[in-house]
């Protein structure tokens, strides 16, 4: 009888603690701390669900400057199979403590008979596990034809704040306000209207990039709005070119004036994959001698990595020029913006190389903040 009921309890033991492998999306009921802790469920509502998958924004959503104003659309990976069919899923997102609701209604009925692609797309967050103080977190991503909405929070500095931002193609307007909560009120610490976003950028350059940039960088991985690699290396004109890439810029520049237009165009997409590094290349090259075809496509090429009205001179001398090369991802730049920076403040940074250049930016709009002006 004792046996009999030993082998019971060991059998009633091994189910307990025996994980549980449901189908992607698959609700559970009632999971043991142990289920929830092996099979990573995360909790939506009251349910306990296991997300589609893990991502980036990239994997999902392209976002773009174009002609000064934000554009955003579903990347082809996403619309040919996360979102297809005009799925629902729940995801996490790499960078992000939440749990994404990410839908697009995919095509939309036009009339009785035709239905057509549509621009619609929402993301929502759930914070199942809390958000980390300091950090303005993303919780809402929201686009249709008419409009482009992005919602963020956070414990900034001991201040709970939210920060929504619209883009009206239509209207041609922008608009950032940023609100406080206190007690249970809602109140105004910022709000202002552009008729784009550089515009806006420029009009206010320290808010935007406290409380706009930080949410672009999340969903792009970069800065969209940082200084284009051309500006960049004409403001340091102490950092010079590596010695290979100058070698192959110059080779492929030769070939921008070959009597073959299809060669002319291939020098052209090397030089588009090369990137910064040819824009630098370019830039330091003694005296060059381009004919004129090899001269318009040069600086067709420039043009591309320029955002436009920055004086280098001057570039050198404003902090939030220097902020933004402090993110570039040349660690040259980084380091001559960041030298340029101690110097402008009169005090240490303080910046880790663990740091995300999330953090970074934070980081150095607080040095800003604090006496930097």
């Amino acid at each position: 009888m004792r046996r009999t009921r030993l082998v019971a309890v060991i059998f009633i033991v091994m189910v307990l603690a025996a994980p549980v492998a449901p189908a992607a999306g698959q609700e559970q009921r009632n999971p043991s701390p142990q289920q929830v802790q092996l099979q990573d469920l995360r909790r939506l509502g009251n349910k306990w669900i296991r997300p589609t998958g893990h991502y980036r924004w990239t994997d999902l959503v392209q976002l773009e400057l174009r002609e000064r104003s934000l554009e955003l659309a579903l990347a082809p990976q996403a619309a040919a199979g996360v979102l297809r069919g005009e799925r629902k899923v729940a995801v996490e997102i790499e960078g992000s403590e939440a749990l994404w609701v990410v839908t697009s209604e995919g095509r939309v009925w036009l009339d009785a008979q035709r239905r057509i692609a549509s621009h619609h797309l929402t993301a929502t967050a759930t914070f199942d596990r809390g958000a980390s103080p300091d950090r303005l977190h993303l919780k809402l991503l929201r686009s249709t034809p008419q409009n482009l909405m992005m919602l963020a929070f956070g414990d900034i500095a001991g201040r709970r704040l939210e920060t929504q931002f619209m883009v009206l193609p239509e209207a041609r307007r922008v608009h950032l306000q940023v609100v406080e909560l206190q007690r249970g009120q809602r109140q105004a610490i910022f709000d202002a209207a552009a008729a784009d976003l550089l515009k806006l950028l420029q009009d206010h350059p320290a808010e935007v990039r406290e409380y706009l940039v930080p949410m672009l960088m999340q969903l792009c991985g970069e800065n969209p709005l940082r200084p284009g690699a051309a500006e960049v290396y004409a403001a340091f004109s102490e950092i010079p070119a590596d010695s290979s890439t100058m070698e192959a810029v110059e080779q492929i520049v030769a070939r921008l004036d070959a009597p073959d237009p299809r060669q002319r165009q291939r020098a052209m997409s090397e030089l588009r994959a090369l990137g910064p590094p040819a824009v630098l290349a370019l830039m330091r090259m003694d005296d060059p001698h381009f004919s004129l075809e090899q001269a318009a496509r040069v600086e067709h090429f420039l043009a591309a990595h320029r955002r436009g009205g920055i004086d280098p001179a001057a570039a050198r001398r404003d902090p939030f020029f220097l902020i933004d090369c402090a993110l570039d991802p040349d660690p040259a730049v980084r380091a001559a913006a960041e030298a340029k920076l101690a110097e402008m403040f009169d005090r240490q940074l303080a910046l880790s190389p663990s740091m995300s250049d999330e953090m970074r930016l934070m980081r150095l709009m607080r040095v800003y903040r604090e006496g930097g002006r």
